[in-house]
């Protein structure tokens, strides 16, 4: 089995600069653990289902992809004022949260990961906690 060593330290300048793929130098990449959905949607009380082809169910559609299009454009922006050079993992976060899903961030020390996920609580005026995760909590 291959010695496992850690990367060395990085200086405060080098673990903010961030490339455009997602890395510092000398680090790894952000890696998007899972984004998988929770839930389906069903028809509730009240509610009538329609048919695929039906023209009320296309406009609903289309209504919904533009309102979720323009949620996923005003949160980048938002989220890009702090997180510079993580489209992927941002655009990643996102379609967890749309699909109504969960994922999971792992990287080394310094990419920001922590500050993604306190950044998009801000910007959806959400509460922030934070657990260190540690093998005692397995």
């Amino acid at each position: 089995m291959p010695e496992h060593r850690p990367a060395p330290p990085l200086s405060p300048d080098q673990a903010l600069a961030v490339d455009e793929e997602g890395t510092s130098p000398g680090a790894g990449p952000i890696h998007v653990v899972g984004h998988g959905v929770v839930g389906q949607g069903v028809v509730g009380h009240g509610q009538t289902a329609t048919a695929p082809g039906d023209p009320a169910r296309q406009d609903k559609d289309l209504e919904a992809a533009r309102e979720l299009h323009e949620a996923r454009q005003i949160l980048t922006a938002e989220i890009g004022k702090r997180i510079v050079g993580q489209n992927d993992v941002i655009d990643h976060l996102l379609i967890a949260m749309f699909a109504r899903g969960h994922c999971l961030f792992v990287g080394v020390p310094g990419l920001a990961k922590t500050l993604l996920i306190q950044t998009l609580a801000d910007v959806l005026h959400l509460s922030f906690g934070r657990i260190q995760f540690t093998p005692d909590l397995m």
